[in-house]
């Protein structure tokens, strides 16, 4: 609680106000998640008791080194400034207690009538502790140049008192200007987010917390220190910082700062990719908010536990912790985190394929987010109730709330939303056979990615244009789209950096990979084959760098065509060879049957009938084998012209 007081006619005692651990635990870190909050501060006051550097300066006031004039009066006018100021300075306290806006700029008034009286009278010390308060009153109002200068104020009178004290009154001084330099590292931290200027402060008020043998505020320090390093991307120095402060806050047994410690650390881990160790820490805190009752803090973080358990794939984990944080929702009645909760337990079900009970745990999600008015979760529960109507194969249905969806995200402005949707009620109607719809879906969630800058995801959009488009029979709106994909799939830089998620780099190669294929395929079908190799070599090495063996594999048989086609059949056998082995190593029958058939071919041309009967035959036993009727029946015509052709 927020404590300032004054004694008539003594010093003013009360307790002095540091930056508190400034670091924010960063919660739900799986899918559906909320944006996070912007980090706030929670400022401790801790008493001091009426020490010798409170009875003592006040004498020492009056002989101050400072620059400021030191006023002395006589008599009765000096004892009513002083009751004036004192009084002004306990008015100022008790408006900040009641902390809202009116209060704090009330206080300030207060404050600031206060200080000329103190300086009057040479009350160096209670016009330094005062500067603090008005410093402290600008701070809570977001003013953070106004804080400063009250907060400047404060460091010069204390290091300048401190220069002349010993022992115990030495060390209430450098409490107080630890105390200041920690709320002017808060002011540019938080306030100014002048991060870089944050770190001289606070570095210095670490000094002073560690002479004074203040292991609390040390580790607030260091929390904070940690913290703009994490915001930096500079994730090993902010764990040496936050684990220096772990120790501490076990020391002193904070047990709350300890779990929002170690959710900082876990938070940490989980951004540099390494979700085991987030979790380990995560896992730790759980015990701790159970003991301090810390009830809002312990669901959101069996919420992100369940999220991490989702995004390494073991579902039914996921499941639990999901499960264990629900009722704690239920019981702090915030709709709209219970809300996520409900969705996440029936995403989980969606992705284990149970969707009667997705849609179980859909149905109240989607009443509660509306119950919440939270239009964006609302949205994003019926875009997930569609695609479950899509996997039981009722995709009209799923349209509907497709629809419902896409009505919500346009209302609110959520461009990205709004695209996936499109993006998937086109490939809904794709499915239906509706390629003009869906081509018109396709292109109207085209220009959101494009504004919102999603080049990945408008390349897919243009690929499954052009797809569509060449199963129509345009070829020249085929090829048109498909080059427009091909230079955003080659921009997507970041699935290029060693710190993009191997499955990004993959989805990349495959993207890029495809979309030159679909080129290539059109100038095969152009009949101009030349261009139609260059596409297709230049897929190749990227499906081998991709380790996509399958689609390595087709990349060479379609290779193989061209070459035909050129009359180059040798260099044709070459790669239907390396196609065959990459077919047999998969255990594509299907693909190898073919390959086989392919070769074949390739040995009528060069007049080796024998050798074409040999390759047709394993070809044949394949597509028999797989039960491909309609390829069967056309090998077995190819070995029989050639049987007539040989005469037997």
């Amino acid at each position: 609680m927020l404590r300032c007081w004054s004694v008539a006619g003594k010093l003013i005692l009360f307790g002095v106000m540091v930056g508190e651990a400034w670091a924010v635990e960063k919660t739900n870190v799986g899918f559906e998640t909320p944006p996070n909050p912007h980090p706030s501060g929670l400022i401790e006051t801790t008493g001091l008791g009426q020490t010798s550097l409170q009875r003592g300066v006040q004498h020492r006031s009056t002989q101050s080194t400072t620059s400021e004039p030191e006023l002395h009066h006589g008599g009765s006018g000096q004892a009513d400034e002083i009751t004036q100021a004192t009084q002004l300075f306990d008015e100022g306290c008790l408006l900040l207690q009641q902390e809202t806006d009116e209060a704090w700029q009330a206080a300030i008034e207060k404050f600031e009538a206060a200080i000329p009286l103190w300086q009057a009278q040479g009350e160096t010390l209670n016009k330094g502790m005062t500067h603090y308060w008005a410093g402290f009153a600008y701070f809570k109002l977001g003013l953070g140049q106004d804080a400063l200068g009250h907060y400047d104020q404060t460091i010069l009178i204390f290091e300048s008192l401190a220069q002349h004290l010993t022992g115990e009154e030495l060390k209430q001084a450098q409490i107080w200007q630890a105390a200041t330099l920690d709320s002017i590292g808060a002011v540019y931290h938080h306030l100014l987010e002048q991060e870089q200027q944050a770190l001289e402060p606070y570095n210095q008020a670490l000094v002073l917390y560690r002479a004074v043998g203040d292991q609390r505020k040390e580790a607030n320090i260091l929390a904070n220190i940690g913290r703009i390093s994490y915001d930096w991307g500079e994730e090993p120095q902010a764990l040496a910082f936050y684990n220096q402060a772990l120790v501490l806050y076990r020391a002193v047994g904070d047990q709350s700062k300890e779990a929002a410690i170690l959710a900082n650390i876990g938070r940490t881990y989980y951004d540099w990719g390494d979700k085991q160790r987030a979790l380990a820490f995560y896992l730790q805190t759980v015990p701790l908010l159970e003991t301090i009752g810390a009830q809002e803090r312990e669901a959101q973080t069996l919420a992100s536990i369940g999220s991490i358990y989702f995004e390494l794939g073991e579902k039914q984990q996921a499941l639990a912790f999901f499960e264990q944080a629900l009722p704690l929702f239920e019981a702090l009645g915030n709709p709209g985190e219970t809300a996520q909760i409900w969705g996440n337990i029936g995403g989980v079900y969606a992705h284990l394929g149970e969707w009667q009970q997705a849609l179980a745990f859909f149905t109240p999600a989607l009443h509660l987010s509306h119950t919440a008015g939270d239009q964006n979760r609302e949205a994003t529960v019926l875009h997930n109730m569609g695609s479950v109507y899509v996997e039981l194969g009722e995709p009209q249905r799923a349209l509907e709330f497709y629809n419902q969806a896409l009505s919500l995200q346009t209302l609110t402005g959520d461009r990205p939303q709004a695209a996936r949707t499109l993006y998937t009620m086109a490939q809904t109607l794709n499915g239906l056979g509706e390629k003009q719809q869906a081509l018109e879906f396709y292109g109207r969630a085209l220009p959101l990615y494009e504004v919102t800058g999603d080049r990945s995801r408008a390349a897919q959009t243009l690929y499954n244009m052009g797809s569509i488009s060449y199963e129509l029979g345009d070829k020249e709106r085929t090829l048109a789209v498909l080059n427009q994909a091909l230079p955003l799939y080659q921009s997507v830089e970041t699935c290029l950096v060693d710190a993009c998620l191997e499955e990004d780099k993959h989805h990349q190669q495959i993207g890029e990979a495809d979309t030159l294929t679909g080129i290539g395929r059109v100038y095969y079908d152009l009949d101009e084959n030349q261009r139609a190799l260059e596409f297709l070599q230049l897929a190749l090495p990227l499906y081998q760098v991709a380790g996509d063996r399958s689609k390595e594999a087709q990349a060479l048989n379609n290779i193989g065509l061209v070459y035909v086609a050129l009359e180059e059949n040798q260099q044709a056998l070459e790669v239907y060879n390396q196609a065959l082995s990459l077919r047999r190593e998969v255990g594509n029958q299907q693909g190898e049957a073919q390959v086989l058939n392919n070769i074949g071919l390739v040995y009528v041309q060069l007049g080796d009938k024998h050798q074409a009967l040999e390759f047709y035959s394993q070809a044949l036993m394949l597509f028999q084998v797989v039960g491909d009727q309609d390829k069967a029946a056309q090998t077995r015509q190819q070995i029989n012209a050639l049987y007539l052709e040989l005469g037997i």
